[in-house]
């Protein structure tokens, strides 16, 4: 089969197969090298003689195609295979070229899938290898199916560099001499390019090489998913880099709060521009409030939501509800009731407490709501302290095990799901994260965040925890002044998404000294405009715990990938997390650490799957009592420094401006508004021409026998049979970053060769459109016709939103919506400080909730 009708159909279902760059820095004139070794192996012939399908070659195949599944992680995998031996003639070398390939069977045992090693030639009938016209057959398809060639020789003579007819980077050789005095040896030698490999990895890649081969000795009737491929070099590095896991810290929060609070009593703790507390001031307005919570029934292990705007009275209610032992669950105001609600009963909570804006919301609820917060400065007047400063931390009787707070994230079912923080766990972790971080009684913390997500409620803690002060901006601070409130508060520390940290210069923020940045990648555009000027942390996290930090302090520390804090990281087989991948191999980070959430509220069993019981690798070191394992469901590899380079999730989730999003939490929603019958598919789609503003895309499919093994096809736009009111609906139900902005009809859902719902072909497809056409899905469903701008105003807004949103000003009429086009929270910073130089006043909420055109000039 050596046409190019037979290659696109033996490459029509395998994957591309990409041995990876295992070397950090590029290599601006690579080179190529040489490494080899002489391996022992098993006597072969012994164990293939009662298999007449399995030779000498189909084992050293086997091998190395096993050897490129385990670095590349593919369902297929393909390379190049060059064949050479002594002529019968005896007139020199016969040489033949193929293409191999394996589809591999997790479930079947070692020798099933040797069966399924299929080699198409690529060696013409006159016996002269056609690589030339594989080269423009790969040109035509634009992309490479392989990078990687396995040469195999039966003379041992053979001593010239190896033929390269696929242009490949990697080349492994095996020399099999045919004497049977050196039939128990073979050489193998990886000529590789030094942008692909340096010599310290060449190395460990032949280890696994050899590994493997132990492992195919014994284990052939072993399923393929059971089996430990890594090499003994490697697990005795990887146990070098995770020698030791951080101590745990036995204490709870109120033990360490009182003696800051003592120390720092007259310092600011809280910066609002309307007004500041003294840690003085704050310990004793919160026992007020903590005293009056207990009085109301709270006790340790009761949860109560707190649901407020951003104000200084927000962590003069946590404090209170830490003083009285219980555990507080955050919530923002701005997701709709519904959503709130649900919390609230998830939590089986009896109090909340809110702010008087907010607080008729929950009346319907029927349980108790504190709502005066800003009474509390008129009862310490008249009535004094209930109880003694020092006897206020104490009085509750919380002991470390027991719950701080609750975080609740996107969950595949359709509802959030609550994660469980215990006090030992924050206090552990203040002996790592705060202290690798350099946070100090000098710093002043920036609270942008909201208080519904970890980070915002660590801001507080982390605060009260260092002595430090919290700098809360207002709603219309926080995002229409955010640059003149940072230099108001003198704030000099923030966590940021990298989106919001875009909508900064370092020049406007002289007295930010330290940035720690997560939630999204950081460019290397990003990353080169802060270095210098502050102190860079970029944080991967979850969560559940597990962080990892990337620290850039000028600009030879880029590059380099995250370190654990108060943990170790391993990376596992997906399939199999008893099995650890070689060092370069990507895999699943498992954390291990004493600073992990406590599971999920009210789900055992995720929390029996995200949260392992020690693995087989775990017990052959010295495990420590207490320590637990997460699985982060993200993807990592090792890189030669120990560090550990991100490469995304490994399940359905994806991060929306910095807040992880269970897709199957959208879809779940979804389906409760679509018509019965239908099915939907939510993805995250980077169009063509704006690949740096992905869109969470719905594909809507209304028919019957919804999945099929054809293609994804998207109906005409006049075809849809999308609800007029479907975002409405949606508003209602999911936070604003949770909603699609594109909504594509297929036909139907296609399926991959493994009868799932093939994803990546949606996402593929969908990619082909560029941003216009995504969200025209959305913005064409009123039906209502295109007007043009009335006046200059609504000209100067429209231009502005061209700019920013990066479309063409004659697409943008006064009935558009900012939001259908592509705007979120941030790119609403972005235009109020745009059109302010223009003479044109907006706020983000005005913009947030009359995103149509008309509608926002009539506000500004």
């Amino acid at each position: 089969m050596s046409t190019r009708a037979g290659w696109e159909s033996a490459f029509a279902d395998v994957d591309p197969c990409h041995f990876p760059h295992l070397v950090f820095d590029h290599v601006a004139s690579p080179a190529y090298e040489t490494f080899s070794s002489v391996l022992s192996v098993p006597k072969v012939e012994e164990y293939c003689s009662d298999t007449e399908e399995l030779n000498r070659d189909d084992w050293y195949k086997f091998t190395f195609a096993l050897l490129l599944k385990t670095y590349v992680r593919t369902n297929g995998t393909s390379c190049g295979l060059l064949t050479s031996s002594q002529s019968i003639k005896g007139n020199g070398l016969k040489q033949e070229a193929h293409f191999l390939m394996v589809d591999w069977d997790e479930s079947a045992t070692l020798l099933d899938n040797s069966q399924k090693l299929t080699t198409v030639p690529l060696t013409g009938p006159d016996g002269v290898i056609i690589g030339g016209d594989f080269h423009e057959f790969e040109s035509e398809r634009g992309f490479k199916q392989f990078n990687a060639t396995l040469c195999l020789t039966h003379d041992d003579r053979q001593t010239h560099t190896p033929p390269n007819v696929f242009n490949s980077e990697l080349v492994c050789t095996v020399e099999n001499s045919v004497s049977e005095a050196k039939f128990d040896e073979i050489k193998v030698t990886l000529y590789y390019s030094t942008n692909l490999l340096d010599e310290w990895c060449a190395q460990n890649v032949l280890s696994t090489f050899e590994s493997i081969l132990s492992n195919l000795a014994t284990k052939f009737n072993c399923p393929l998913d059971s089996i430990n491929l890594i090499s003994a070099r490697d697990e005795q590095l990887i146990n070098t880099w995770n020698a030791e896991v951080p101590p745990p810290a036995h204490q709870t929060l109120n033990e360490i709060f009182g003696n800051v609070f003592r120390n720092y009593e007259n310092k600011e703790v809280v910066y609002t521009s309307d007004g500041c507390f003294t840690y003085g001031e704050l310990d004793d307005l919160s026992t007020i409030l903590a005293v009056r919570l207990m009085q109301m029934g709270l006790k340790p292990n009761m949860v109560v939501p707190i649901c407020m705007d951003k104000s200084r009275w927000v962590t003069c209610a946590m404090t209170a509800v830490w003083k009285a032992g219980g555990a507080i669950t955050a919530m923002d105001p701005t997701h709709p009731n519904d959503r709130l609600f649900a919390t609230v009963e998830e939590l089986g909570a009896k109090i909340v407490i809110s702010d008087a804006t907010h607080a008729s919301r929950f009346r319907k609820l029927g349980i108790q709501i504190v709502s005066d917060l800003d009474d509390l400065p008129r009862l310490l007047k008249s009535g004094g302290r209930p109880i003694s400063r020092a006897n206020s931390w104490r009085m509750s009787g919380v002991t470390p095990g027991d719950l701080a707070f609750i975080a609740f994230t996107s969950g595949s079912s359709g509802k959030p799901k609550g994660v469980m923080h215990t006090h030992d766990r924050l206090t552990s972790e203040h002996l790592s994260y705060g202290l690798n971080l350099g946070y100090s009684e000098e710093s002043r913390i920036l609270q942008f965040a909201s208080y519904a997500y970890i980070p915002g409620i660590g801001e507080n803690y982390r605060t009260l925890l260092h002595g430090a002060t919290l700098c809360v901006p207002s709603e219309v601070e926080r995002t229409s002044d955010l640059v003149g409130f940072i230099t108001r508060s003198r704030a000099n520390r923030s966590y940021m998404t990298p989106s919001l940290l875009r909508t900064l210069n370092p020049q406007d923020v002289p007295g930010m000294k330290h940035l720690v940045v997560g939630g999204e990648h950081v460019d290397r555009e990003l990353e080169r405009l802060w270095t210098g000027h502050v102190h860079l942390v970029q944080l991967y996290g979850s969560s559940e715990g597990g962080l990892m930090i990337k620290e850039t302090w000028n600009s030879n520390d880029q590059g380099k990938g995250f370190y654990p804090v108060g943990g170790l990281a391993w990376l596992v087989d997906p399939q199999n997390v008893d099995c650890l991948v070689p060092v370069g191999a990507v895999g699943e980070i498992v954390f291990e650490s004493y600073e992990l959430s406590a599971g999920y509220l009210n789900d055992m069993e995720r929390t029996a799957k995200t949260f392992l019981n020690p693995p087989i690798w775990a017990h052959q070191k010295d495990a420590t009592e207490g320590c637990r394992y997460l699985r982060m469901g993200d993807l990592g590899r090792y890189e030669t420094d120990g560090s550990i380079s991100v490469y995304g999730r490994a399940d359905t989730q994806v991060k929306v401006h910095g807040q992880r999003v269970e897709l199957q939490d959208i879809e779940c929603n979804l389906r409760t508004l679509l018509p019965l019958g239908a099915d939907v598919v939510v993805e995250l789609v980077k169009p063509f021409d704006a690949p740096d503003r992905p869109l969470l895309t719905a594909f809507c499919c209304f028919g019957h026998g919804n999945a099929s093994n054809g293609d994804g096809e998207p109906a005409g736009l006049n075809d849809r049979p999308i609800p007029s009111n479907l975002q409405s609906q949606l508003e209602k139900v999911l936070p604003r970053h949770m909603i699609p902005k594109a909504f594509i009809v297929v036909q139907k859902l296609p399926q991959n060769s493994s009868n799932k719902i093939d994803r990546r072909q949606l996402r593929t497809d969908a990619g082909k459109m560029d941003y216009k056409t995504l969200t025209a899905f959305l913005r064409g469903a009123s039906g209502e016709q295109f007007e043009s701008p009335a006046n200059e105003k609504e000209r100067i807004l429209a231009e502005t939103w061209a700019s920013i949103l990066h479309q063409k000003v004659k697409n943008i009429g006064r009935r558009d919506n900012f939001l259908a086009l592509g705007g979120d929270s941030l790119a609403a910073i972005r235009l109020v400080s745009a059109v302010r130089s223009k003479g044109i006043r907006l706020t983000t909420q005005i913009i947030l909730t009359h995103p149509i055109l008309k509608d926002m000039t009539e506000l500004a």
